[in-house]
């Protein structure tokens, strides 16, 4: 989990670069979803959806950033 915690991290930084088209700077944000198998699941219908509410509980914390999923948060 650490190393996907890791991976997360660095794909929200290297996201929330704004891209420039002509004058214009374009703001972008993501919100990533982190779950693991198989401690989480080890069908994938199941780890797309732990991954999916990681990744809504990311966009609730404020978005641009990531979230690891939790059983207690399901």
């Amino acid at each position: 989990t650490e190393e996907a915690e890791d991976v997360a991290a660095k794909i929200v930084a290297a996201a929330s670069v704004p891209i420039q088209i002509g004058s214009v700077e374009i703001p972008i944000s993501v919100s990533v979803g982190v779950c693991s198998a198989p401690h989480d699941s080890t069908d994938a219908p199941t780890l797309l959806h732990s991954v999916d509410v990681a990744m809504y509980q990311a966009k609730v914390s404020g978005r641009n950033g990531f979230h690891v999923y939790s059983r207690e948060v399901n």
